[in-house]
């Protein structure tokens, strides 16, 4: 089963997804989630334990802005 959480991407969105994915433990994973996907700016996703892994593919995106934080014991 998975998820799709849509962020409205104003002038604050950074702030609420930090808030999102720095809380402990994240909604996310209150709710069963074993991980979150994240498409856009790899630098800034980074700071937050996004990574490119090769197993995750998103057609027609560059590797590096299709990025995974998995929560717990590995996807894979």
């Amino acid at each position: 089963m998975g998820y799709l959480l849509l962020f409205y991407l104003n002038d604050n969105y950074k702030e609420s997804f930090s808030a999102l994915i720095q809380s402990t433990p994240s909604p996310l994973e209150t709710i069963g989630a074993k991980g979150c996907v994240v498409l856009g700016d790899a630098n800034f996703y980074s700071k937050f334990g996004f990574n490119a892994i090769p197993a995750f593919i998103l057609e027609h995106v560059l590797a590096e802005y299709f990025q995974v934080l998995v929560f717990g014991q590995k996807v894979l």
